[in-house]
């Protein structure tokens, strides 16, 4: 009956269980889906939840891949709520994304653990000097979705006018385990190389003060600076309610605050 299907395999219907044991390699081979179609397709397999406000239930891979076009031009259909608590017009920041790569567990560890790495341009505007205490990102997948928010204790003085472009590391681990989250077991193959090299990083709030004593000029040449707060799914939403459907029956997302300073003493670590 397949092959009498003039879709040949995106005709067929989608199952958990038949995904990734047979389907995926076959839509792999298949001349009737490109590659960055099938990305966009798997991530709409990866990410169904029911909150998302979409269903794979008696779908075709064709339905799928349209479903994921529309997610990749005009987001999922659900709202993701942040509160924008670290708001301020002091400091300018741009965003640079640069490639996958890996750095060690630990400094004598071997296992070497994926990430993705970025930078960020900070020009103050001010004519006063600025100290930068810590900045917060978040990221999103490539339908928009929220995956998670990090900060980075910065620790310096940025001179009146002046800029600083610092490097920051985005651990692989913590996107791979967010996407995991409440999904269907049956799917793990997550593609995590290409979603990395897809994610969408914003800044979203700072610290600052004014009084720059006991602080350095801010430099940071080939150091990148690890995240001192990771949003972890599994821990950070355990105990919150974050899921909440409206009078229409369809879930809104509410993830908190855009800002989290780390309260902890850890010590900065740079790679």
């Amino acid at each position: 009956m397949l092959s009498c299907n003039s879709d040949g395999i995106l005709g067929k219907k989608f199952t958990y269980e038949w995904y990734e044991k047979l389907d995926y390699e076959k839509l792999l081979v298949s001349d009737k889906i490109n590659d960055s179609e099938l990305f966009l397709l798997n991530y709409a397999i990866v990410r169904h939840r029911d909150y998302f406000n979409y269903s794979l239930k008696d779908k075709s891979y064709k339905e799928i891949l349209e479903m994921a076009g529309n997610f990749s031009r005009d987001g999922f259909p659900v709202e993701f709520k942040l509160n924008e608590n670290g708001t301020q017009d002091v400091v300018k920041q741009s965003i640079k994304v640069e490639e996958v790569g890996m750095v060690r567990k630990s400094p004598n560890s071997k296992r070497l653990l994926k990430t993705l790495n970025f930078k960020c341009r900070f020009e103050n505007s001010t004519d006063q000097e600025v100290v930068l205490l810590s900045s917060s990102f978040v990221v999103k997948g490539p339908f928009g979705d929220y995956l998670t928010t990090l900060n980075y204790e910065i620790n310096c003085i940025l001179e009146a006018g002046g800029s600083v472009d610092a490097g920051f590391i985005l651990p692989g681990r913590v996107i791979q385990n967010n996407l995991l989250f409440e999904g269907n077991p049956y799917i793990r193959r997550l593609g995590i190389d290409n979603i990395l090299n897809s994610l969408q990083i914003e800044p979203s709030g700072m610290s600052l003060q004014d009084k720059g004593r006991y602080f350095k000029e801010c430099y940071f040449g080939e150091a990148r600076l690890e995240p001192q707060v990771m949003v972890d799914f599994k821990k950070d939403l355990k105990d919150r309610e974050w899921k909440k459907q409206n009078a229409e029956g369809k879930y809104v997302l509410d993830f908190g605050d855009m800002h989290i300073p780390d309260t902890s003493d850890e010590v900065i670590q740079m790679r």
